[in-house]
């Protein structure tokens, strides 16, 4: 069975507008979540251990995130200086090839509520407001909610084939070429 790690992270300081800069690393990371499809437990990183879960998330046959490509990884590279190089499979940017470009509607919590009837917890502008007051036991849960619902929509993707947005259509995307056989 190929190892699939699911993952999300919250950055440390709010983006203020300036999201280059966050991509970038100038906002920190206060939390790296990851699930182990092997195991089934799920992993927290925060600034002090975060090579280690890039050693984790370097060890996957298959990395799944929802706009991981565009934010998580450059954001991490941003603090670290290290990139993921397992192979990545990030469901916002395949709902975005899949519609020929970016549109509204497709938000983690409104793709989720619309293909699977599971929303997120929280919006994640909160969770800079959590590291400030140090909340970590809620900033980790938030962050955890949002690794898992990801990868109960990547379930859904495996199985069926497609997410729908808030209009109710369904869009099908492309499955990964890596665990289409293996996944079961």
């Amino acid at each position: 069975m190929a190892k699939i790690l699911t993952f999300d992270l919250e950055i440390e300081t709010p983006v203020n507008g300036d999201w280059e800069a966050a991509r970038t690393g100038g906002c920190g990371i206060s939390v790296l979540v990851v699930k182990d499809s092997e195991t089934g437990l799920y992993h927290i990183f925060d600034k002090r251990t975060l090579d280690a879960g890039i050693d984790l998330l370097n060890s996957a046959d298959l990395l799944v995130s929802y706009n991981g490509i565009s934010f998580d990884a450059p954001v991490i590279f941003g603090v670290s200086g290290r990139y993921l190089t397992a192979a990545h499979y990030d469901i916002l940017d395949h709902i975005w090839t899949a519609l020929h470009g970016r549109a509204k509607g497709y938000k983690l919590d409104e793709v989720a509520r619309a293909t699977i009837g599971m929303g997120k917890s929280s919006n994640g502008e909160y969770a800079t407001t959590l590291v400030k007051q140090k909340r970590w036991a809620e900033l980790h849960s938030y962050c955890l909610a949002d690794v898992h619902l990801t990868a109960h929509l990547f379930d859904h993707i495996m199985d069926s084939g497609f997410v729908k947005g808030t209009n109710g259509i369904e869009l099908f995307l492309e499955k990964p070429i890596l665990g289409v056989a293996e996944y079961a």
